[in-house]
């Protein structure tokens, strides 16, 4: 069950991961399947035979478009980082006005007045007959 959990987990991760990587192939993809419509329709050529454009000048638009639309979505793509915390860390752990004082007064952080006494015997409960 846990094997089937975690195979299906990382198949999401991957799917996630490569969808965004496709979109340039989806384009071509769609271009391609489409290529007569979009020759006799769609292009901006279509007055001009001479240019035997196809639908190229179509495509080169929709690819524009998706790399607009990544850099809309991912700034700085060109530089992408990923951080990953490890670990959360209170920034304000230590009272800044408690460590002022501790500082300022050379106040010890342990109590003076501790004492530790080691127990020699350790209680053991009645035994039940």
């Amino acid at each position: 069950m846990i094997d089937k959990l975690r195979r299906a987990l990382a198949l999401l991760t991957l799917i996630v991961f490569v969808i965004p990587l496709l979109s340039k192939v989806y384009t071509y993809v769609d271009f391609k399947l489409n290529q007569d419509f979009i020759a006799k329709v769609l292009c901006i050529n279509k007055d001009k035979p001479s240019t035997k454009c196809e639908g190229a000048c179509y495509l080169s638009q929709q690819l524009k478009k998706t790399e607009d639309q990544e850099s809309s979505e991912f700034p700085n793509s060109s530089q992408r980082t990923i951080e990953i915390q490890l670990f959360v860390a209170e920034e304000n752990s230590l009272l800044p006005e408690y460590l002022d004082v501790m500082l300022k007064a050379k106040i010890a952080c342990y109590k003076q007045d501790y004492a530790y006494k080691h127990i020699k015997k350790v209680f053991h409960p009645p035994q039940a007959v």
